[in-house]
């Protein structure tokens, strides 16, 4: 996963789902919570507040986004972890991690 420095400030979460009681994926929509917080080394980026709220994107099979604010102060480059939490309701909560490189885009 990459997260590009001063771009479109877009940040997607694609495919969130969980899995129901016949194991089959059931993607998230509207009615789910989903926040993200980015850290660089355990220290959370700053310029932006967090949590940040994911939106869904109407239509999407689980698909969220947010727009990061442009004072977001990131390295030049680097890994900036994002946290994921998501509550989907009755015991549908998750807490992931993942890793994003830092990369100035050049075009």
């Amino acid at each position: 996963m990459l997260i590009y420095r001063t771009n479109d400030n877009l940040l997607l979460a694609l495919g969130v789902y969980t899995i129901d009681a016949d194991g089959e994926k059931d993607y998230l929509d509207e009615t789910a919570t989903v926040q993200v917080t980015l850290s660089i080394d355990g220290v959370n980026v700053s310029g932006e507040t967090w949590p940040l709220a994911l939106v869904y994107i109407l239509g999407s099979n689980g698909n969220f986004q947010a727009v990061l604010r442009d004072t977001l102060v990131l390295p030049t480059s680097g890994i900036c972890k994002a946290q994921l939490v998501i509550d989907n309701g009755a015991d549908q909560h998750a807490d992931m991690v993942h890793n994003l490189l830092i990369q100035t885009r050049t075009f």
